[in-house]
């Protein structure tokens, strides 16, 4: 039996899939599977892009300590250095790239440019009632064509550029006996294009630059250090902000009105009209040190949303029967014992 007349299975529609799945294209039918929405992968999610050192004003060495810092010490520091170090020659393949005229099953799940080849003036706006819903949306009907045609060549577009206005405000004091309390706040916006896709798309144009990935406009957070009797050294951590932006929409279907993209998601509100509740956390810790001639005992005990706090984290934002069920919380309270040894 010849495999080559086998489909190939690519399973995730993030970056590394759909450029896995591209490359095939050529050689052999692909099937690219997605576990949800195919715009709600990390990668389109992502606020940063491609991270890695790409500028001549760059480092390795700068982006890995940003990268353990952004990790807040939990980023394993010679996987970074490696993504750091090739960052540069896997960047190489999907970019600069033209595709050919020629028909397509393989999704797109990340801003690109326009299909040059299915302009907007080529789709029709038929103003129609959502089946399960009950919404009036206006969807655009792709022309049948155009059907199955694309062109597209990838380069920086302004309308994918991502703006943030904001600004951070942190106090630390040190006192005696080892007490410290550090406290900031945080406020911003990042504006930029919130539902990728093909630019010459004019379905959900009125609200494609919104509130950006996980964007926050407001957040605080407190902590401090302290040692209590018995040489007992006490941390917590405080955090409170505001609750991700959601981007509701409506999905139209043969059930409502026949198109030539067999489905289309047509978002009905700017992306951030309503947001995942806040969310509060308090972390703390216990250690204490206990030496025994050359060995150093340190038993400690960490506690992680001490207030065993509940706030929604996912949730359906597809207008429909299961609208607003909720399918992910703020992980519960957690009590971690532990003890470290040295010899």
């Amino acid at each position: 039996m010849d495999n080559t007349a086998l489909p190939t299975v690519v399973v995730g529609a993030g970056l590394a899939g759909l450029c896995t799945a591209l490359h095939l294209a050529d050689q052999r039918r692909v099937i690219v599977l997605a576990k949800r929405n195919l715009h709600e992968g990390a990668t389109a999610w992502a606020q940063g892009g491609i991270v890695g050192v790409l500028g001549a004003d760059d480092s390795v060495k700068a982006h890995v300590r940003d990268t353990q810092d952004a990790g807040a010490g939990l980023v394993d520091e010679h996987a970074a250095r490696f993504i750091s170090e090739g960052s540069a020659a896997s960047r190489s393949p999907f970019c600069n790239t033209e595709i050919a005229n020629s028909p397509s099953t393989v999704p797109h799940t990340v801003p690109r440019p326009p299909n040059t080849l299915v302009p907007p003036d080529s789709y029709i706006p038929l103003t129609v009632t959502e089946a399960t819903s009950g919404q009036t949306v206006t969807v655009y009907n792709q022309s049948p064509a155009t059907k199955g045609l694309f062109k597209n060549v990838y380069s920086n577009q302004p309308g994918l550029d991502a703006n943030y206005n904001g600004g951070d405000i942190s106090v630390n004091k040190r006192m005696s006996n080892g007490w410290s309390l550090m406290a900031g706040a945080s406020y911003g916006k990042t504006i930029s294009d919130v539902i990728g896709g093909d630019l010459n798309n004019p379905n959900s144009a009125a609200f494609r630059r919104g509130v950006f990935g996980n964007d926050v406009p407001w957040s605080y957070r407190l902590s401090g250090v302290v040692e209590l009797p018995f040489r007992i050294a006490t941390s917590a951590t405080t955090s409170y902000y505001a609750g991700f932006p959601e981007l509701t929409t409506v999905t139209v279907n043969s059930r409502t009105v026949a198109l030539t993209q067999s489905s289309q998601s047509v978002v009905t509100a700017p992306r951030g009209t309503k947001r995942f509740p806040n969310v509060f956390q308090i972390d703390a810790s216990l250690h204490r040190p206990i030496r025994l001639q050359k060995t150093t005992l340190d038993p400690r005990i960490d506690f992680y949303n001490m207030g065993n706090e509940n706030a929604v984290q996912k949730r359906v934002t597809v207008l429909g029967p299961a609208y607003g069920r909720p399918s992910d919380v703020q992980r519960g309270r957690l009590i971690k014992f532990g003890m470290s040894v040295d010899f």
